[in-house]
């Protein structure tokens, strides 16, 4: 068995599950709709005694449901144990975006490139619905927007 693997199993996961639902008990975060323990990933990391990459292994797999979050300028792990929250369409849209352009391109876009292409799924979302147009078309919409030639020529 891998360190990993160790890690993600037993006892950590038990004092994981407790921590959480611990953190959601004395001090919920409603985000999507659902109850999450908010904290940084380091204070997770240092009540279990393992390292954030084991961490993030151990929380993309369920029991875990795992958001990461900007909250007051601060970048904050949301936990719970359970569902998670259903897909967003904008956010898939725009990760589908990202994939193209980077491809398109040959470099990685920025932070404020993503967020511009998540705002501007969203945006071509909304507006197909006021047309009529189906939800889970919204965003094919809006990935074969982006992958236009501009009117400017530029790209």
């Amino acid at each position: 068995m891998s360190k990993v693997e160790q890690a993600c199993s037993g006892p950590k996961v038990q004092s994981l599950i407790g921590l959480i639902e611990d953190l959601i008990a004395k001090e919920p975060y409603e985000a999507f709709g659902l109850k999450w323990a908010a904290r940084p990933q380091a204070y997770y990391c240092d009540a279990l005694g393992v390292s954030e990459w084991t961490l993030r292994r151990c929380t993309k797999k369920p029991p875990f449901a795992r958001k990461n979050k900007l909250i007051d300028g601060k970048k904050v792990c949301l936990l719970r144990v359970g569902e998670g929250p259903p897909n967003d369409p904008h956010d898939s849209a725009k990760r589908v975006m990202i994939k193209l352009r980077n491809s398109k391109i040959g470099k990685q876009v920025t932070r404020r490139e993503g967020s511009c292409l998540y705002f501007f799924a969203r945006d071509i979302t909304m507006l197909a619905a006021a047309l009529g147009v189906p939800e889970d078309l919204g965003g094919e919409l809006a990935i074969a927007c982006s992958s236009m030639p501009s009117a400017t020529g530029r790209r």
